[in-house]
């Protein structure tokens, strides 16, 4: 049989987000479609504080939404579990998010203090 890539759309929204956090729980390949920025600036200070692609789009999420989560990184990236808390992990460290919560209830803000 034949498996199709499923399409998100608003897929950083509550609702979007609700379905390829179900999508991926079945174990069926999904696809989130997510704004990126159109502000060149933004994306070159973030590229010098040595952020990979997948960073820099997640801290543009952040700024947006307010937050992320490890699962919600993982569909903005298409990447692992391991992946998206090392990449993550780093932007802890670097003072750039801030981890809050437990185990599932973990998400990451901006560190607007450091």
């Amino acid at each position: 049989m034949e498996t199709t890539t499923i399409l998100v759309a608003g897929a950083t929204g509550l609702l979007g987000n609700e379905i390829c956090r179900l999508l991926r729980a079945k174990n069926l390949p999904v696809k989130a479609i997510v704004r990126t920025t159109s502000d060149p600036v933004k994306t070159e200070q973030l590229t010098k504080l040595g952020l990979n692609d997948r960073q820099i789009k997640a801290v543009l999420l952040v700024k947006e939404k307010g937050k992320i989560t490890n699962n919600e990184y993982q569909i903005l990236n298409e990447i692992s579990d391991r992946t998206a808390l090392r990449d993550l992990e780093e932007l802890t460290e670097k003072s750039i998010l801030i981890k809050e919560g437990e185990k599932k209830g973990t998400s990451y803000k901006l560190n607007v203090g450091g």
